[in-house]
């Protein structure tokens, strides 16, 4: 095989010298060693070769990416992570992904939306919930701490939901089935409340007067906060 690559080399170096392209060449070549004697895109790489200043006779079939890709190493990747995408499957078998769209089809994987499944609590966990609301109301009825409590109509604004991801599987399997994730993943942070040593100026207070010599600084009304509004305010902003 080395010994044929090298005598095609030399053929396709006479003919780059003589100023024929790949497709020239090739013609002119499987013309005399069959049509299947030197593959379009290894012809190209040899008058890439050639273009870029590399005259020698060694193999053309390492420069460039590889055309041939083991489907073995492929499948060993799809199974360690079904959601890798072809291009992350390229870049590991340095391929392009192109060749391995064209090596799934082949092998028989699409991508399917994995199928969201309902969170099902274990029976421990019913058991628990049970003792826990047992407990509670058992103690409302000794220490009203229900009554106790203060509700906010606050709404949350959702920051990101989990979508659904596609996995590779074979035509005539199912999709994957996952559990369904939370409604809401991650809360946005809020401003914090202002601290004692860094009060924040009601909003009816004025900004400060210049006084003018000869002349009475006006007098300034302060309408103070109840302490029950603002201790609801930082439940609320909790």
């Amino acid at each position: 095989m080395e010994e044929q690559d090298a005598h095609f080399g030399h053929i396709l170096s006479f003919y780059f010298r003589k100023g024929k392209n790949a497709s020239q060449a090739r013609k002119k070549l499987c013309a005399v060693y069959g049509n299947e004697a030197l593959k379009e895109r290894l012809c190209q790489n040899w008058f890439a070769k050639f273009h870029s200043g590399d005259i020698s006779l060694k193999s053309a079939q390492q420069s460039g990416l590889p055309v041939e890709v083991d489907e073995t190493r492929i499948k060993a990747i799809i199974d360690s992570d079904l959601h890798s995408t072809t291009r992350e499957i390229a870049e590991k078998l340095n391929v392009s992904h192109t060749c391995i769209q064209k090596k799934l089809k082949r092998l028989g994987y699409v991508k399917k939306l994995d199928l969201w499944i309902p969170h099902r609590l274990k029976e421990i966990h019913l058991t628990q919930r049970i003792s826990i609301c047992d407990s509670l109301l058992q103690r409302n009825e000794i220490n009203r701490f229900l009554k106790r409590l203060i509700t906010g109509d606050e709404k949350w604004i959702v920051y990101n939901n989990v979508n659904r991801k596609r996995s590779w599987v074979m035509q005539n399997e199912p999709a994957q089935t996952i559990p369904k994730s939370e409604i809401h993943q991650k809360i946005p942070t809020k401003e914090p409340l202002a601290t004692s040593k860094t009060a924040a100026p009601h909003p009816s207070q004025k900004p400060p007067q210049t006084i003018m010599p000869g002349k009475k600084p006006t007098p300034i009304s302060f309408t103070p906060r109840k302490p029950f509004d603002d201790y609801i305010h930082c439940i609320i902003q909790r």
